[in-house]
């Protein structure tokens, strides 16, 4: 079950955490207008993986992130 966090208008920050025991966390939102979105994950103590998804599961941007390109 994604962590459902309901349309994107403004700033939005959370704090978790992905470990062996969970390596996967996934959050789920809406924005109602269409516009820039910007993904920040940090700090890194291993590679991750982002997946953008559309309503109907399709990948609509992915990116691996590391200390060594900035997270």
């Amino acid at each position: 079950m994604p962590f459902f966090v309901g349309d994107l208008n403004e700033f939005y920050v959370n704090i978790g955490r992905v470990g062996a025991d969970d390596g996967r966390d996934f959050y789920q939102f809406s924005r109602p207008v269409e516009g820039l979105l910007n993904i920040s994950v940090q700090p890194l103590s291993a590679p991750v993986s982002v997946e953008i998804l559309d309503n109907f599961g399709n990948v609509l941007s992915a990116f691996n992130a590391s200390e060594e390109n900035g997270g």
